[in-house]
């Protein structure tokens, strides 16, 4: 980890601070309008709502796998919209993600 790095690191117990998230696919068609919320470190969270509603866009905006069109995400008080290359490569090794899609488990047979 560079020193640059080092200084990005939040601690265990870091909270995450999203304020007035805005993304859009289609300028001014907005998918995410204005999300602002606290997660306080160590808690579990769900976000849970129907199928188009966002969810998967603001889980990938947080890990910065899609870039918000305005706002910010901080956790532990590193704003994550202003990390780049290596600095943003490293932060996204201490997020864990699960996908939709992803198989944790293969299909077990019948016993």
């Amino acid at each position: 980890m560079t020193q640059a790095t080092a200084q990005h690191a939040p601690s265990a117990g870091a909270s995450l601070v999203i304020e007035h998230l805005r993304k859009e696919y289609v300028r001014g068609k907005a998918v995410l309008k204005d999300i602002s919320l606290t997660v306080e470190g160590r808690s579990t969270t769900a976000i849970i709502g129907p199928s188009g509603t966002g969810k998967s866009t603001l889980l990938r905006c947080i890990n910065r796998l899609i870039e918000p069109t305005a706002g910010r995400i901080m956790l532990g008080g590193v704003d994550l919209c202003a990390l780049r290359g290596s600095d943003l490569r490293a932060m996204r090794r201490r997020i864990g993600m699960v996908f939709q899609e992803f198989n944790l488990v293969e299909r077990l047979t019948g016993c």
